[in-house]
This record gives structure tokens, C-alpha cells and sequence, in this order.
């Protein structure tokens, strides 16, 4: 039996009977839907199609389990765009399905945006700058907006373009891989206060650029995390100091940080060799006690 206190709460749950037809009035339907008329925004939000994904999907597809694709009405209705479950309409294609039921929502294309930025995906599906870019897009639509996650995706990408790289589901020189190493440095700054997320990532990556300008390893989470920690601990590296780091050899540095074993340990490991080989030169007074 649950608590009095909970269950008091509950009663205060229920809705007025005008809250609750608006509620209605936007409720999700289910139709079968051609797949023919569905179409991916890949160039507002949504991800790449990954092949390999829709493989394994097919290769397993039960239409009991299946969820249906969620998506919304554009064009008065005679067509349809999706929201998620891309990859799910693409196994189906493959197996030979041409239509399916798929759940439809009434909205615009702003809240599809933060639908999928929001929406209970496995992380390896939905990378984080996938949702970064969904909830940035959500920012725009708003003419910009005061929800805070939606202003922290779009000042974090502000900053990735305006320092020259781009974002991507593969990493390589000048190209941010799916993980959260940026996020993590915009985060911290944000929090100290010491200066702006935006800031903070676009000074990194300015660093970066400088320093390890073709090297794919200068795009790993653990390194960039790393490099974001000394600049914030010990202040930004002078030209002598990039100049001697671009003789750092990363392939060594990727086998040492391995031992760290994880992703903070990889970063600790990193940190220490940073800062004793270029930091721990300065003289005694330019360091913190």
C-alpha cells in the first residue's frame, strides 16, 4: 500500500476538464503509413544513416517488438517526417515491408527536435552531439530561447564551428567524434564561472588546432579533456610551450594513457605528462602554490 503522503500527492495529479481536452486534443494516433511518404531531416537534426545498424535490426526484426517510428504531419498532412526510428522504417525497406504502423504526433517542427534530443535511445544510437545539434535546432526555431539545455547545445556548436571544426559520427583531424569531451569542458567552465562554456571550448579547440593540427588523436575525448584541465588550472599555453608541444609524439602519449585504464584515468594520465613536460619548465613563481 503506498504511502498516505504519496498518494495525497497523486490526488493532486488530476487535471480540470479543460486541461484535460487540450491534453486530448494533442494526443499521438496510430496509421499505417507508406514508407514512400516519409521523410529524414538529416539536414536540420537528425543523424546519418548508419547501414550497419539497419542490418542488425533486420537481422532480428520482430514485428511484436518493434516500436513503431514516431513521426509528425508536414505539408497539410500528405507527408510525414521522422522524428524517430529511422533506422527501424530502414530495416523494414530491406526486409521487403512498404508500409507500416507508425505513431504520430501533432507538432511542430521545433518540439520534434527536442523530442529526439530528449527521447530514451540506447547512447549508441544517439550520440550526444546528435542531440546536441537536435536541441540546437529547437533553439533556432525558437528565434532563440531561454530552455537551458537547448542555449548550451547551441553556444557548444557555436564555438566547434567558430574555431574551424566540425562534428561528426567519425573522428579525424579538425573533427569531433561522438562523445562528450567538449561537453564536459563547456560544463566545467560554466560552472566555475571562470569564464564562459563557449568560450572555454572554442579557446581549446583554437589550441588544439595550433598545436596538433593533423593528428586524429588530438580529437579524443580523454586528450581534449586533458588539455581543457591544464589551460583552466595552470592558464593558457604560451607560443614557446604549443611550439614544443608539437614534438609530443601522441602515439606514445595514446599507449601511456591507456595504462591509465578508463576514461579519467586516461585524462589523469595525460594531465601529468602535460604538465611535466612543458608546465613544470616555467619558473617556480608562474605556478600555483
Amino acid at each position: 500500500m503506498a504511502a498516505p503522503n504519496i498518494q495525497d500527492k497523486m490526488n493532486h495529479l488530476k487535471k480540470p476538464s479543460a486541461a484535460l481536452a487540450l491534453l486530448e486534443q494533442r494526443a499521438a494516433k496510430f496509421q499505417m503509413v507508406s514508407f514512400k511518404d516519409i521523410d529524414v531531416p538529416r539536414d536540420k537534426y537528425q543523424r546519418d544513416e548508419d547501414i550497419s545498424h539497419i542490418f542488425k535490426i533486420a537481422t532480428k526484426f520482430d514485428p511484436c517488438r518493434a516500436r513503431p517510428p514516431l513521426l509528425r504531419e508536414v505539408d497539410g498532412a500528405k507527408r510525414f517526417e521522422s522524428i524517430d526510428g529511422q533506422h527501424t522504417i530502414g530495416a523494414m525497406k530491406a526486409i521487403g515491408l512498404k508500409r507500416w504502423t507508425c505513431q504520430i504526433v501533432p507538432t511542430t517542427a521545433r518540439e520534434a527536435a527536442e523530442i529526439f534530443a530528449t527521447r530514451d535511445n540506447e547512447v549508441r544510437r544517439v550520440s550526444t552531439f546528435s542531440k546536441l545539434r537536435a536541441a540546437a535546432y529547437a533553439y533556432k526555431q525558437a528565434g532563440g530561447d531561454l530552455v537551458p539545455d537547448n542555449r548550451r547545445a547551441h553556444e557548444i556548436l557555436a564555438a566547434i564551428e567558430k574555431a574551424g571544426w566540425s562534428y561528426g559520427a567519425k573522428s579525424a583531424a579538425r573533427t569531433l567524434g561522438a562523445h562528450t569531451g567538449i561537453v564536459e569542458v563547456y560544463d566545467l567552465a560554466e560552472r566555475k564561472e571562470s569564464q564562459s562554456g563557449l568560450q572555454a571550448v572554442y579557446d581549446l579547440l583554437t589550441v588544439i588546432d595550433r598545436t596538433w593540427p593533423d593528428n586524429p588523436l588530438a580529437a579524443a575525448p580523454w586528450f581534449q579533456a586533458a588539455v581543457a584541465e591544464i589551460m583552466r588550472e595552470y592558464g593558457a599555453f604560451t607560443d614557446a610551450e604549443i611550439k614544443e608541444l608539437q614534438h609530443v609524439d601522441l602515439g606514445l602519449l595514446k599507449s601511456r594513457a591507456n595504462e591509465g585504464g578508463g576514461y579519467t584515468g586516461r585524462r589523469d594520465v595525460v594531465c601529468r605528462y602535460l604538465y611535466y613536460k612543458v608546465l613544470g619548465k616555467r619558473k617556480r613563481g608562474d605556478l600555483p602554490a
